[in-house]
Order: C-alpha cells, then structure tokens, then sequence
C-alpha cells in the first residue's frame, strides 16, 4: 500500500472501526474475570437504578470506537468532495475523533478490572453532565440514577485517582499527543494569531495550512487504529478476521497499520519542510489574497 493517501487512510480505518464495534460473531467479553458480564450484572445492578452497568460501560466503549469512525469517513469525504483542502474543518475533525478515541481508550484498558471500568463509565458520565447542563429532564434523571447506585456500591466500586476523568487536552495527551491535539483546537476556537498567520501563508502562496490539514487527517487515522487495537485486544477480536466479516475489499490489517505509519512520517517530512521555507516576518505580497 506505497500509495496510500490520507482520504484512503481515513475512510479504511473507519471501516475497520465501525466492523470492529460491529463484529457479529462476539459476545461483549471482561478479560479481568472469567464470570460473564451478565452474571456481574445480576450482581452489582440494581434494578431501581443501573441494572446493567458493566453492559453499560462496554456499550460506552462501544459508541465511542463507532463515533470515531464516524468522523474520519466525514474527513475522508470531505478531502475527495472539496476543490481545495480545508483548513478548518479537517483539524477540527481529528480533534473530535482524537477526545472520542481517548475515551475509548480510556475506559478499554485491559489491565482493569471491572470494578475500575465502571467506575471510570460513571466518571465519565458525571463530567458530561456537567458540561451537557441538559433541561431534559429524562437525561438528568439517567445521571441521578447512575450517582445512587454508585453511592450503593462504593464498598464495591472503589474510587482510585487514576480513574477520574482528565480534561479533554490532558485525556489526549495520556495516549496520544497532547501538543498536536492543542494545535488542532486553534482553528476550531477561531484562534485570532492561527487566522492571522493562515491569511499570511495564503498571500505567501505558502502550502504550510493544507499539509497541516491532512496531517492531521491521517495522524488521527493511526490514533483510530490505535484504539481498535485495544479495543479488539479487550473483547478477543482477531482483527485479521474482520475482512472476511466486512465482506469488502479491506487490506490486510499489519499492512494497513504499517502504511499509515509511513503516511504520517513522510507528511512530518512534509511539514518540516514548508515549515523551513515559511517567512511571516518579510510578507513581500500583502495584498495578494489568492486562494483566500
């Protein structure tokens, strides 16, 4: 796959993902116990409040690999359908996928047991309502009734540190990279200096902001993949076996990866480059606005 391109990147890896969340021929699986989460479930659930909270918590895991995916095939059909490339909406579609990612990761550790995952679900929950502020009175009542099992179950759930819920930038950074996650959040909050710098190279005839844009495109196609990889490992998924279940012309897994990896470095490259040959402080064109 020498040829691959990030629109390719993007959209396989969000079939691979949403064929990951989908895979027919699985039952959700716990690797910290050898009970079912069906028999956790009649354990710890209570059926005035959560009867289902290790489901609940796969499920999580579940949406946010789909949800992923989701946003890299948007990207991927934004780079085939647009006359130039954006520079706006890409970044802010690797933002989006790069939070739901670290969710996915965050809450598909296999190293926890199931007690920490529910726990980090119900944090997770928590902050968002936080932030949902929600007049829906059905949604706030959802949240109510995860806060009083929890409350129900603490001897049970015990609370770590290392299960509380970073901030998005910091979830990031505890799996990917928070730096180039911080540099895809300046277009999306209209970052006056990134605007101010994006018109310069503009008029420079400058190619700096598209090469960013698609970098950024399949630095979060690897991170997706990232993630599927943690996912499949948590439920037993072969990954190699996903082809067959899509019924699509996939590539093979490890050659994929491993060309998405080599995409990436040679757009670093790429970057580095364009980067070297900027000057924002000599602008001999100040009034030529082309492509702008």
């Amino acid at each position: 796959m020498s040829d691959l391109d990030a629109s390719s990147a993007a959209l396989i890896s969000a079939i691979f993902a949403t064929s990951t969340a989908n895979f027919s021929e699985f039952p959700y699986s716990e690797p910290s116990t050898d009970k079912t989460i069906k028999y956790i479930d009649g354990q710890l659930g209570d059926e005035s409040h959560v009867e289902d909270p290790l489901l609940t918590t796969h499920r999580l895991i579940r949406f946010y690999l789909v949800s992923s995916g989701e946003t890299l095939y948007s990207a991927s059909k934004i780079l085939i359908d647009s006359p130039t490339i954006p520079l706006v909406a890409l970044p802010s579609i690797a933002r989006t996928s790069a939070e739901h990612c670290s969710r996915a990761k965050f809450l598909a550790d296999p190293d926890l047991t199931y007690e920490q995952r529910i726990c980090r679900a119900y944090n997770i929950l928590l902050q968002g309502s936080k932030e949902y502020l929600s007049e829906n009175p059905e949604f706030t009542e959802i949240i109510d009734r995860w806060g009083l099992f929890y409350r129900g179950r603490q001897k049970q759930l015990t609370p770590r540190r290392a299960d509380q819920v970073p901030k998005y930038s910091r979830l990031v950074g505890l799996y990917f990279d928070e730096s180039m996650y911080s540099k895809w959040s300046r277009p999306v909050h209209g970052n006056g200096v990134w605007t101010a710098t994006s018109t310069l190279l503009e008029q420079q005839n400058s190619n700096l902001r598209q090469i960013d844009s698609v970098r950024a495109t399949a630095r979060s196609a690897l991170w997706l993949l990232c993630t599927i990889e943690q996912v499949a490992n948590l439920w037993s998924i072969d990954l190699t076996e996903i082809r067959s279940y899509q019924g699509s012309e996939l590539p093979e897994w490890h050659e994929f990866r491993h060309a998405v990896e080599v995409l990436v470095e040679q757009l670093d490259v790429l970057h580095e480059e364009a980067r070297r040959t900027t000057n924002l402080v000599d602008n001999q064109t100040p009034y030529q606005m082309e492509g702008m």
